[in-house]
């Protein structure tokens, strides 16, 4: 019947349902963007927004980017959270010019957010690929950190990206010159 004494919220997520042969059918907007196919069956494209779901939990990715922003920790510029392709765990990615601490950083959302919301990986550079409207090119951050041997999986969970003085071929090189193919 929709949402209980709002009829606006109602009216906004379930539409009138014009597959339906019943009088007064309802279908739900999900925010799932798909696309028909040839054979008329449904091809899941993606969503409409950031919000997933990863461990059995619905998430959305932005309310932990607006608790990483708001923790008490100096030199977090910019901030995205993204699940790897799979959808078994979540990655921060942090734009900062210093040290972070994985520790710190986890202890800190973990006063925030439940724990199914709290990223097992931290990624930290100096600074994120940018779309040409200057937006965050979210796929190239993907690709560059979940696609690549730049994840230290030896390490701790957090990969500090840094342009390496000695490589004159340095990651940020690569990136830079793929933009402009």
């Amino acid at each position: 019947e929709g949402y209980f004494s709002r009829p606006e919220a109602t009216e906004k997520v379930f539409l009138k349902d014009e597959f339906s042969t019943e009088s007064g059918a309802r279908m739900y907007r999900t925010g799932d963007l798909v696309r028909w196919n040839d054979d008329n069956t449904l091809h899941y494209v993606g969503r409409k927004d950031y919000q997933i779901k990863i461990r059995g939990y619905r998430v959305e990715l932005g309310e932990i980017e607006s608790a990483l922003y708001s923790i008490s920790i100096a030199g977090i510029k910019n901030v995205v959270v993204m699940a790897n392709d799979d959808a078994t765990e979540l990655h921060a990615f942090i734009n900062s010019d210093t040290s972070l601490n994985h520790q710190s950083l986890r202890k800190e959302l973990l006063g925030k957010l439940p724990s199914y919301m709290v990223p097992t990986q931290f990624h930290v550079t100096k600074q994120f690929p940018l779309t040409i409207s200057g937006k965050i090119d979210r796929e190239k951050l993907k690709d560059l950190f979940m696609n690549t041997s730049l994840l230290d999986s030896q390490n701790s969970s957090i990969t500090e990206v840094i342009e390496d003085q000695g490589n004159s071929k340095s990651i940020f090189s690569q990136v830079s010159a793929a933009w402009c193919e």
